[in-house]
This record gives structure tokens, sequence and C-alpha cells, in this order.
């Protein structure tokens, strides 16, 4: 139903005389099913097992989201996952990082209508149907 083209960037990389250099590791267009998630900025993305997980992010309009779409890289479908337990706040300019292979470890972010930065972790846990938000 749709295709998604992605860029994987690393960017700043010194090495020891300072110099900077940009590197694309793999570009590649990638036929999909499902409805992707709306364009955004400012989201994280982990990889969990074979799901990449879209988390939050704000559109042009400064609309923040507390969306969770999957990605199942084996089906290369897309689907929008409801997780169980409690939301954290919508916002965008957070980190996450996989810990214990099924757990996404989501920290801080901004919500701009507000001018609030956050300063929370919540803990995105992957389990056998579906996805929970654990706040430590």
């Amino acid at each position: 139903q749709g295709s998604a083209t992605m860029n994987i960037y690393l960017e700043e990389i010194h090495d020891g005389d300072e110099r900077q250099r940009s590197l694309v590791l793999s570009t590649r267009t990638l036929k999909t099913s499902g409805d992707p998630p709306q364009a955004r900025g400012g989201h994280a993305a982990v990889l969990l097992g074979t799901n990449l997980y879209i988390i939050g992010g704000a559109n042009r309009n400064q609309e923040y989201s507390t969306r969770i779409a999957k990605l199942d890289l084996t089906k290369a479908a897309w689907e929008e996952v409801e997780p169980s337990g409690g939301n954290p706040p919508p916002r965008a300019g957070h980190t996450a990082v996989v810990w214990a292979k099924r757990h996404a470890v989501v920290h801080g972010g901004m919500y701009m209508p507000t001018q609030e930065f956050y300063n929370d972790t919540w803990v995105l846990k992957e389990e056998e149907h579906g996805v929970c938000w654990i706040e430590p």
C-alpha cells in the first residue's frame, strides 16, 4: 500500500584531528503494507527484535503525539499499536535506547505549546501480544 525510503545517517564522527564526516550507512526503498505513520519529526525509533517502533514526535503544525507506529520488518507491514498501561505525555526531542532486547527506555523530550521540558523516564516493553508502558 505504501513505500518508505529509509536513509540512515551517522553524523558528527570525529577522528583524531577533529575532522567531521557524515556517513550514509544504507539507503533502500521498502514496499510496505498497512497505513504508515503520519509524517513527524522529533520522534524516537527503536528496533526491538524484528519490529521497528516510531514513538511520539510532532507534525508540521506542532501537534504532538503519543502514538506508536510499528513496522514489522518480516512482513514489511505498518500498524499503529495501542500500549497498555498509562501513556507518557506527548513529546518530541526525546531519546530512546534498547535495553534487554525487548524494552525501549525513553527519556526526556519537550512539549513546546506549554514550554515544558521533561526529565522523566518510561519503558516500552514488547510482550507476546502487544506493548505496554511502564513508568519506573
